[in-house]
């Protein structure tokens, strides 16, 4: 079986406007995009509070200082999503859509409070 999508190429190589696509492709507009965008980043980094001493940043979550900018090396943070990415209702979004959802309601929180946090939303 398959639908009638449209995407940025039509589902085609090369492509634009409508195409067949399979349904089993077409659940794929949901998908958890593989990373924020620059901007996304930079402004999670710049939208956080004051860390305790020049030239940081505070986690939200613990108040550890964060000091690695976007494009200086490995970050020692993460973008956090609220509220949690997992809680969202993306149905009937389009990919574009779904994207643009993925790189809104972030913030900077430290690895440790972000991974261990389990999809709860921010008190």
């Amino acid at each position: 079986m398959s639908i009638i999508a449209r995407g940025g190429n039509g589902g085609v190589k090369g492509g634009g406007g409508l195409a067949d696509v399979p349904a089993s492709k077409a659940a794929d507009v949901t998908k958890r995009p593989s990373g924020f965008k620059k901007q996304t980043v930079k402004d999670s980094l710049d939208n956080a509070a004051t860390g305790s001493t020049p030239e940081t940043k505070a986690c939200p979550t613990c108040g550890r200082d964060v000091t690695v900018a976007p494009g200086q090396g490995r970050r020692d943070w993460d973008v956090d999503h609220q509220p949690p990415w997992s809680q969202r209702d993306l149905s009937g979004k389009t990919r574009s859509e779904v994207l643009d959802e993925y790189n809104q309601g972030t913030r900077l929180e430290c690895p440790s409070c972000n991974r261990s946090s389990g999809a709860r939303p921010a008190e």
